[in-house]
């Protein structure tokens, strides 16, 4: 038998134990198995082009000596490359004993055939009426992709329902449909499988014809049922053929392009959105410019700030506090205190490089350089200053919680350190300086170094006070300031007179100055007079031209001339420092009293 819709017997082997059926190669599997998966998305266009193919094939079976096929299923409709449906398992009654036997091939089986048969294997070549009804099953799943009846085996056994389209009419079968009956299944007619829906032609018109055709093709009495000529006649009602079946594949794989577009840009969205996430968090863990310069796969490498103001804090008794309280109130303090730092710095434009424990660093001019880098972490350092004051601890609300915050201007270097878990970190002896204020600072206070004092005092808005001098190892001596307020900035602010300890007489302050003068310009002198001794030496030891006797003798003579104005000045210093401490001898700061707050220094 040869159509283009039956799939094309080639041979058979009869040899004992290998006994078997040489068949036509069908590479797309069968028409049950592309129904449940979905791979393919097939659409309605498609549909009715295998519905076609089935029925031509069942035709021309149903013309031929067979007559009928007797089994035919979706699992019997095999689809090759070009999207054809051939109908197979029909013939050789012999071999297919050993095929059908389970009871799940007999749910496409007319009710008339169930009656007589108890087997599948009894059903031989069934009738044409019997084929009819099987393809109306077929239709059914094109509907659901589904197997048969699957809505009713959710509710009944394979066995009841099998029992049911036997005898749908018999006594016997009433507890049955009630099980049905619970489940709102309208059992005044024959049951026949549950269309959904959702997978219904679009088309209201396609749609009724469908289920019309699905009807009287699974109709009770076989009489009823119409041979597949008119069902190929209702098939080009309900959806005309238009074009070629190449035509409709084409279509389809348009239509199936287009959908493979949107779920490409589904997931080119989604991948966006997680892409931002990471960048997000990148930009939350470094610097932004050095965020974009990481996704961009550019190298990253250290660059010298040479105008930075630095910013160190520290909590005064965090370890009192810490033994005091459970780590989760540790972390729940931390956590409350560094928001509204953070939400302080948002105002700034500054950076946070880390937090260690309790310790806080902040930055401006890194990595972006920022002008007025010293009034930002000036002003932000006062509204953290004041945030402190009032800030409630809240496992410990009779603590009051106290701060030291060290303020420095210079240079650093800075660049990412570290690859598994990259870290934007400063370093030089400017960062040095910047811890060193606060560590060597009081509770509540800002002490910041001379370079930011004098770069704040060309503004003529901060008031702050001279502290004291302090000796910094490698570094050398350091004057220090108090920063204590901003002239437009009203927030508050603790007073200094809760630190008199800390102040430094003021003719105390005025020895220590000049006694740091005098001693940094005779260590010029020395380094001076010990540098023309080593030329003297080595031009005598060499005894090199009298022109170069004369340059030693110029040196000399130079040198006398140094040591004069040193000394000169190391005198008017002391001399103006005994003359101020003689005119302040009655003054107030001999009784050693702070400055008043909201005059500048």
């Amino acid at each position: 038998m040869k159509h283009p819709n039956l799939v094309r017997f080639i041979g058979a082997c009869l040899t004992s134990p290998n006994v078997c059926l040489l068949l036509e190669p069908i590479p797309k599997g069968n028409l049950f198995e592309i129904l449940q998966t979905d791979v393919y998305n097939i659409g309605w266009n498609f549909k009715f082009s295998i519905l076609r193919d089935i029925a031509h094939g069942m035709d021309y079976i149903d013309k031929s000596n067979l007559q009928s096929h007797g089994h035919l299923t979706s699992k019997n409709c095999l689809i090759d490359n070009r999207w054809t449906c051939k109908v197979s398992g029909f013939g050789v009654p012999m071999f297919r004993k050993k095929i059908y036997n389970v009871e799940e091939s007999m749910l496409w089986s007319a009710p008339e055939l169930l009656r007589t048969c108890a087997t599948p294997n009894e059903l031989g070549n069934g009738t044409k009426a019997g084929d009819i009804y099987s393809f109306g099953i077929i239709m059914s799943e094109t509907c659901t992709h589904d197997s048969p009846f699957d809505f009713e085996l959710q509710i009944l056994s394979i066995e009841e329902l099998i029992r049911l389209l036997k005898n749908f009419y018999d006594p016997g079968v009433r507890g049955i449909k009630k099980l049905l009956d619970t489940n709102n299944y309208d059992t005044s007619k024959p049951i026949r499988p549950a269309l959904m829906q959702s997978r219904m032609p679009e088309l209201y018109s396609e749609k009724r014809g469908i289920e019309n055709l699905i009807t009287i093709t699974t109709d009770e009495d076989p009489a009823l049922r119409p041979n597949f000529q008119d069902v190929i006649g209702n098939l080009n009602k309900i959806h005309p053929l238009k074009g070629e079946l190449i035509e409709n594949l084409i279509f389809m794989l348009e239509k199936y392009t287009n959908h493979l577009q949107d779920i490409f840009n589904e997931k080119v969205q989604e991948v966006e959105l997680e892409k931002s996430k990471t960048e997000m968090l990148l930009k939350r863990l470094l610097p932004p410019v050095i965020a974009e310069k990481m996704t961009q796969h550019m190298d990253i490498l250290p660059e010298l700030h040479r105008n930075v103001t630095i910013f160190f804090s520290d909590i005064v008794g965090f370890t009192t506090i810490a033994k005091e309280s459970k780590p989760m109130e540790v972390v729940e303090l931390l956590n409350d205190l560094y928001t509204t730092f953070d939400n302080i710095i948002e105002m700034f434009d500054a950076y946070k490089l880390e937090t260690i424990g309790d310790a806080y660093c902040v930055a401006s001019g890194v990595p972006t350089r920022v002008v007025d880098h010293y009034e930002q972490i000036a002003t932000m350092a006062l509204y953290i200053l004041s945030a402190v004051t009032n800030f409630p601890i809240r496992h410990m609300p009779s603590v009051k919680l106290q701060i030291r915050i060290g303020i420095h201007s210079g240079s650093c270097v800075a660049g990412i350190v570290g690859v598994k878990m990259p870290r934007y970190c400063i370093f030089g002896e400017d960062v040095t300086i910047a811890s060193f204020m606060e560590s060597h600072g009081a509770p509540n206070t800002i002490q910041m170094s001379e370079a930011t004092a004098s770069l704040l005092d060309k503004i003529e808005l901060y008031y702050f006070v001279f502290k004291t001098i302090l000796n910094i190892k490698f570094v050398g001596d350091i004057n220090c300031y108090w920063l204590y307020g901003k002239e437009t900035l009203k927030i508050d602010l603790p007073s200094l007179s809760n630190h008199p300890s800390q102040y430094t007489r003021t003719d105390s302050l005025i020895s220590q100055i000049a006694r740091s003068t005098v001693k940094k310009l005779s260590a010029r002198n020395r380094l001076t007079a010990e540098s023309i001794a080593e030329n003297v030496s080595g031009v005598k030891s060499t005894e090199k031209s009298l022109s170069e006797r004369k340059s030693i003798e110029e040196s000399i003579s130079e040198r006398d001339n140094i040591e004069e104005r040193v000394s000169s000045k190391s005198n008017e210093i002391v001399d103006s420092a005994s003359s101020l401490l003689s005119d302040r001898s009655a003054s107030s700061l001999e009784n050693d009293e702070p400055p008043e707050e909201g005059n500048k220094v």
